[in-house]
Order: structure tokens, then sequence, then C-alpha cells
């Protein structure tokens, strides 16, 4: 990240020591299977005590520094494809806005109905644990990708939307289940809809909804939250010419977003190459708790009457994964000015050449 932040409490903020390169201990926490030290059931945790054990190969300064550097160079390229992606998806959403107008305000005049007169809202029955690891069908929890599951409760072309933790949308036709959080939306307007019109006007309804969800670590909403809302319908074949063009742009985005993928294995590569598997230390260099190298800490839990509409950007576990995933700067949670300057007095505020870690 970079500028003024807040970030959430459940991040790690990890401070380098002297003698490290904060460069080289980031890619060594990149590449580091931490799997082994994750606990947690239904939420896998990496916390603060497991973490200082993790030991990091640390060879000397200069090697660590020339490591880094030529990392970075890899690391430039998939930075630059992030903010070519940053600016297609403006771009796309520029598009849709000339195109169709802003759904909010809705200056084409399109039908406005009520939520519930267009779709059947439910929401799946299961627990997350009622998962099957090789399972036939789609089991769709809160997570953005879906889990498996030997049987299916559902038969049906739908939107799902994600009812707590990070609020996601996606589309499915098909055989599935579903966790208990999870809403089931199915059409009910008598031909007035095409399903995938739905997923597209979701993706862009779902700030609005983050923006209204509750509650204190895990955000959520409620089934009134979709249930009271308006949604604007234009014509089917409208709603198909929308849909064909937001196709094809996420078709470019994924495109994109697999040529960093594959970066992302070529830095990978990169670093084995030239300093081995950060796991069982081939290169025999001395090894070091993480609590050796870094003072580890978080920053302070903020709640909700704390929170703002502008502001410094209050970065989420969510946000920071899809700026690490995306490149995307978007924030929709704020904190006032006056509020972290004094967290800042306190010493608590991210500072340049700190590594955030979820």
């Amino acid at each position: 990240v970079s500028g003024k932040c807040w970030v959430n409490n459940h991040a790690h903020v990890l401070k380098p020591k002297e003698n490290l390169d904060v460069d080289y201990l980031c890619y060594s926490i990149m590449f580091y299977d931490v799997l082994p030290l994750i606990s947690g059931t239904t939420r896998a945790k990496l916390n603060k005590s497991a973490l200082s054990k993790m030991l990091i190969p640390l060879p000397p300064l200069d090697m660590q520094k020339r490591i880094a550097a030529a990392l970075d160079t890899a690391n430039v390229l998939i930075e630059k494809r992030k903010e070519q992606i940053e600016k297609l998806d403006f771009l796309i959403k520029s598009q849709f806005i000339e195109m169709f107008g802003d759904p909010v305000t809705n200056p084409k005049g399109w039908e406005s109905l009520l939520w519930k007169c267009v779709f059947n809202t439910t929401t799946g029955k299961l627990d997350s644990n009622a998962m099957v690891t090789y399972g036939q069908y789609p089991f769709f929890t809160c997570s953005r990708e879906p889990l498996k599951i030997s049987n299916y409760s559902y038969d049906c072309e739908c939107v799902l939307v994600a009812g707590n933790g990070d609020l996601n949308v996606k589309y499915y036709n098909g055989k599935f289940d579903a966790y208990q959080r999870t809403y089931i939306i199915e059409d009910n307007s008598g031909g007035q809809l095409y399903m995938p019109y739905l997923y597209y006007f979701m993706e862009g309804h779902i700030k609005e909804l983050r923006r209204q969800a509750i509650g204190g670590v895990i955000k959520y909403i409620k089934l009134g939250n979709l249930t009271d809302a308006l949604i604007e319908l234009p014509s089917v074949d409208a709603q198909k010419k929308i849909v064909n063009i937001l196709k094809k742009a996420k078709q470019l985005l994924s495109l994109s977003n697999n040529e960093i993928l594959k970066l992302d294995e070529l830095v990978n590569a990169r670093f084995v190459e030239m300093f081995g598997n950060p796991d069982i230390n081939e290169k025999k260099w001395n090894e070091y708790k993480m609590e050796q190298l870094c003072e580890i800490g978080s920053s302070k839990r903020i709640y909700q009457n704390d929170q703002s509409l502008t502001g410094i950007p209050f970065l989420r576990i969510s946000d920071l994964v899809n700026r690490m995933d995306t490149g995307s700067k978007d924030c929709d949670l704020f904190i006032p000015e006056e509020l972290f300057g004094k967290l800042k007095k306190q010493g608590l505020v991210p500072v340049r050449g700190d590594i955030l870690l979820t």
C-alpha cells in the first residue's frame, strides 16, 4: 500500500529490524508454505504466536539485496499489468454508464421494480463444515470460490450473494447446495428478466450492500437489504446487449489476470532458483525466528461508529487481497482524519517499509 491508510486489526504489521532487506523478507514470506502454521476450521487463521515462530533462512545482507533486485524486475511487469487491468476496469464501468446510464440515478427512465416483486430470495440451509473435499456438486459459501459437496438441494438458474464476511456475487445454473448465510436469488418476473443481467447488476450493487452491512468483526447483510431494494429493468433485449458487452470485457480481464498468474509463477521459480526453497533451507543459511527479525504487531480494532464515508482509507482483509490480486485501489470504508492523527501519535499507523500480512 502507499499513502495514508488504516488496516484491519486481523492483518499483522511487520516492522523489520536492522541488517534485513525488507523486500527480501517480503519475497521469503510470499513463497513460504504457511499451511502447517494455520489454525482454525471454519476460518483459517495465522495467529501472532505461530507467525513469531516462523523460521526464515537469512543470507548475508548483500545477497538479500541481489535476490530482491532480481525479482523486482519481474514484479515491475506484474504491477504494470495490474495498472492496465485497473484502467480497463474503469473504462468498462465508464462505457456502461455512457451507454446505459447510472443505475443509481436511472437517467434512462427504465422501469424500477421492487425486488420482492421480481425475485424469489431464499437462503441455504447448511453449515460451512458440510463441505466434502471431493464432492460432485458446488457448495456455495461466503468465500469467492465454491467448495464441494456430495448432495444437492437446488437445481436452478440463480444469482448467489454471500451474506456475510467478504460480500460477493456469483452466477450459477445447475445442481448445487448453499451455506445458510448465502442468499439464493431466482427469477419470478414472468419473462421480464435475463438472469445473467442480474449478476452484472449485482456486481455493481455490491458496494452499496457493503455500505449497508452491519456487525462487528464479521459484517453481514439481512434479507431486507435485498428484498426492499429497487432494480431497474430495461427490455430483455437491452439486458442481453448489456450482458454481451460486459461478458466480453470480463474475458479480457480474465486473460490479463492469467498473465499475472504466469508472471507470479516466474517470480516464484526464479526465487527458488536463486535462493532455494525457504521451507527446507537448501542453501543451509542461518535461520531466524520471525520475532527475531521483526517487531510483530497489529492495528487497533475500529468499531462501526468510528468509520466514515470519507477520510483515510480503512483497508479490510478483502481490500488487501483484492489489491494483491488485481492491483485495484478501490475502498469503500474510511476513518476520520482526526482519528487517524490520534492513532498515528500512538505509533499504530503502518508506515513505509512495513509488511502487511493477512
